[in-house]
């Protein structure tokens, strides 16, 4: 895990680097927070099946099986696998039931979205993770209709890196995070320790995946879902506060 120190950080639209805001990315504002590590990179296919073989998958809750998934079961054995050449790209299909208890189960928490922004783009207001220029296929994995095989491994396009040195921050796959998604939480949340709205019905996703344009893979955009949702573009990287 990374360590990221206590401090300021510009969170949501910064008008001045980036003309793509969107409506619930305003408006733009100074956030303290205090001192939290987070995970370098993806939690992978191998790692997520090994955590449904020791906790199990009732009902598909926290994993969806099917050919889009990174993950496969062998049905001889009941075991959980990645699939062949996916052991080190990460895990894919998991709700955001599945994204909490994975974290939990190591002691660790999903991130906040101010968390993960922070991580993504450091403390300058930035429209990437590498700076303000464009995305480009040697720093991420975006915008791409050719399936799961277009995927990195979690330690690659490292020119991609955050000013904090964590991978795929954008693109490669979305990931959960611990907040309910509120159009005009901005508006009127705390500026120290967020911890977003008490109560709502989507849960929000940051960084974009393999599938999503350049606009949805800025770390201010702001994806949202229903918490049931098991996607081959939604996976996870956790938290822990200090």
């Amino acid at each position: 895990m990374v360590l990221i120190p206590a401090g300021e950080f510009w969170q949501g639209c910064n008008k001045k680097a980036d003309s793509d805001c969107e409506k619930d990315e305003k408006p733009g504002r100074t956030v303290r927070l205090s001192a939290f590590k987070i995970d370098k990179y993806e939690v992978t296919a191998s790692r997520f099946a090994d955590f449904l073989n020791r906790e199990g998958n009732p009902k598909q809750k926290y994993f969806l099986e099917n050919d889009y998934a990174t993950i496969v079961k062998d049905h001889k054995t009941g075991k959980y696998r990645p699939r062949e050449s996916f052991k080190k790209k990460p895990a894919n299909n998991v709700s955001w039931f599945g994204a909490d208890a994975y974290c939990k189960s190591f002691g660790k928490e999903l991130p906040t979205e101010a968390q993960w922004e922070k991580a993504a783009r450091g403390t300058d207001g930035r429209k990437f993770p590498w700076g303000n220029r464009g995305a480009h296929y040697y720093k991420l994995v975006y915008g791409t209709r050719f399936g799961l095989e277009k995927m990195a491994e979690i330690d690659a396009k490292e020119e991609g890196f955050s000013p904090y040195g964590l991978n795929h921050m954008s693109g490669n796959i979305v990931e959960w995070t611990a907040y309910w998604y509120s159009t005009d939480y901005y508006e009127n949340a705390t500026p120290k320790d967020p911890i977003g709205p008490v109560i709502g019905t989507m849960r929000i996703l940051k960084g974009g995946s393999w599938y999503s344009d350049e606009i949805y893979v800025r770390p201010s955009y702001r994806h949202s879902a229903s918490p049931e949702e098991r996607d081959n573009r939604y996976g996870l990287r956790c938290a822990l506060r200090q």
